[in-house]
């Protein structure tokens, strides 16, 4: 066999073809192959969001400009709340990881938003026939994760967590109640073991709170009473212990419950949120309060306010994690259920910097799905760039900006969490016996040959401790991954990769510095460039480290 190489130099576009002929005297043969061209340096993403209800509304984004010919700003209007319901669930299903929470929030907001739009009359959202295929699949990892004693942990070989199992228990109450078929032996050893440990004290009150309440749906008069002396911290805690109170048939100590969740509340603006506790991000609190309201005091005037502040904090068609985006999405849901939306017709008009970029009448049918207009960069101007969305009937939307950019260095990491990445040759070492064993190079290499065996050597250093640790590693394009594909399991890690990105998840990694080791083999000549590894809490994205980035020459 034979390699052939050449060069070709890409102006603009992310996407090539390449097509490769053979020929001779006794056939042919040929073959194209798409490939996705990234350019060098990191993508910034900047996101903007605020619920519609008025005829006119405006937003403000900044394009710094570094590179004019990669990159876009995405406009994505939502004429009604039913249309952000079915805009969130490509995310979710498309989502490539399958941790116990991901795995969770993959079908039940399918399976909560097709329910919703039946009881609407609506039609249902876009490949809806794939969610009675998914929620088996999941229904079924769901069963496989679950340790022996009844819980669940993050990744099947991680030892059982309240939190988790929490969710797991939650999510599949919540199935059930929309009609999914959940064996009773998965529910049944999850509950019990949940309330061992909601009678135990090896976990904090605000999980033991939320394992309660997960509980509480399926055993009711088991819980009820483990609620007294629980102590909560955060509107989280009051919300989920007022779901608790008021599955147990305590009316009365679920309102109060609710009057002190709503003291912690931060309202203004015609919108309310509440801040997370211990164990949660985003909008996860203000979901899980407002679901509380609408179980408990459903006419208060404080859900519309939650309501507008969910619609207010979507980044793109989701949320900032799949996490939160699963309890936004049930939050809405049951909004709608009980207080549904009209929807009328109205024609929208989409104006960047004053110049229309789009406009459509929309009939009532019409108003299920999200208009999305996509703004190549070259069109932008640097620095402020005004959307504006006119329209010709009110009535609650909402409308989200994001903008990607490419920058020349990574962003700065921030104090407290560091990452660094470099590659080593494996190289035959004989040992005393006369074995040969593959030992890394004593320096880091950045020449290496076809065939060389590499170890990407990746060190965390985390000065205060992190939950969900999630590193993404990505995959120089002249290297090629050597370890054993699909979910594997080394020295506490939970290792997943595709030909894009290595992506290492730890349910908890204590104070101080943390190696790990993955092997790659050089098979194309040419310099590419190792983008920079991220370190960051997946569930809480915000605060991410990089690593610098890397040339790497294979010859």
């Amino acid at each position: 066999s034979r390699t052939l190489i050449w060069w070709a130099r890409v102006d603009k576009g992310l996407n090539g073809s390449f097509t490769v002929t053979a020929q001779s005297a006794g056939g042919s043969d040929g073959m194209t192959r798409q490939v996705s061209i990234q350019p060098r340096g990191t993508w910034r993403v900047d996101h903007k969001a605020g619920f519609v209800e008025e005829q006119e509304w405006s937003e403000s984004i900044t394009f710094v400009g570094e590179r004019a010919d990669v990159g876009e700003m995405e406009i994505r209007f939502t004429p009604s709340l039913i249309a952000a319901l079915s805009g969130s669930l490509d995310d979710l299903i498309d989502f490539p990881y399958g941790c116990a929470e991901q795995t969770m929030s993959r079908f039940l907001p399918a399976v909560a938003v097709l329910h919703a739009t039946r009881a609407l009359g609506l039609p249902p959202p876009p490949r809806t026939s794939l969610i009675p295929e998914i929620t088996e699949a999941s229904l079924h990892r769901l069963a496989n994760m679950q340790y022996y004693a009844g819980g669940w942990g993050w990744w099947a070989n991680d030892k059982p967590d309240a939190w988790m199992t929490a969710i797991v228990l939650e999510g599949l109450a919540e199935a059930k109640r929309r009609g999914v078929s959940v064996h009773p032996r998965m529910t049944n050893s999850a509950t019990e073991w949940a309330l061992g440990e909601i009678r135990s004290n090896r976990w904090s009150a605000p999980q033991r709170i939320y394992l309660a309440y997960a509980a509480s749906m399926h055993d009711a008069n088991a819980v009820k009473g483990l609620l007294e002396g629980l102590e909560p911290k955060s509107g989280g805690d009051h919300a989920r212990l007022a779901m608790a109170w008021f599955n147990v048939g305590e009316p009365a100590k679920a309102a109060e419950a609710i009057a002190k969740m709503k003291s912690l509340a931060e309202a203004g603006g015609r919108v309310a949120r509440w801040s997370g506790g211990e164990y949660e991000w985003g909008q996860e609190a203000t979901a899980h309060c407002l679901r509380a309201m609408l179980m408990v005091t459903p006419d208060d005037p404080m859900v519309d306010a939650a309501v507008r502040s969910l619609l207010s904090s979507r980044e793109g068609s989701s949320w900032m994690t799949t996490r939160e985006t699963a309890y936004v999405l049930l939050a809405l849901t049951e909004f709608l259920a009980r207080r549904p939306v009209p929807l009328e017709d109205t024609t929208v008009r989409i104006l960047v910097n004053g110049t229309a970029v789009a406009e459509t009448a929309l009939t009532g049918a019409d108003l299920g799905r999200e208009i999305v207009v996509k703004v190549p960069a070259r069109s932008l101007r640097k620095g402020e760039n005004t959307v504006s969305i006119e329209r010709s009937a009110a009535g609650l939307g909402a409308c989200a900006l994001t903008l990607r950019e490419v920058t020349a260095q990574a962003p700065k990491s921030p104090s407290g969490l560091i990452v660094r990445r470099e590659f080593y040759t494996l190289q035959p070492t004989r040992l005393m016996d006369g074995s040969l064993v593959l030992r890394p190079s004593q320096e880091p290499a950045h020449r290496l040959e076809v065939g060389d065996v590499v170890a990407c050597e990746v060190t965390v250093n985390i000065d205060n401790g992190m939950r969900w640790v999630q590193v993404d590693v990505p995959v120089p394009s002249n290297l090629r991954v050597m370890e054993p594909f699909g979910e594997t399991w080394v020295k506490g890690w939970t290792m997943v990769w595709n030909r894009r990105v290595v992506s290492l998840f730890n349910s908890g990694l204590p104070p101080g510095a943390h190696t790990f080791t993955v092997r790659f083999r050089a098979t194309s000549g040419g310099t590419a460039v190792a983008l920079p590894a991220i370190l960051f809490n997946m569930y809480d994205p915000s605060a991410r480290a990089y690593s610098s980035q890397v040339s790497l020459e294979v010859r």
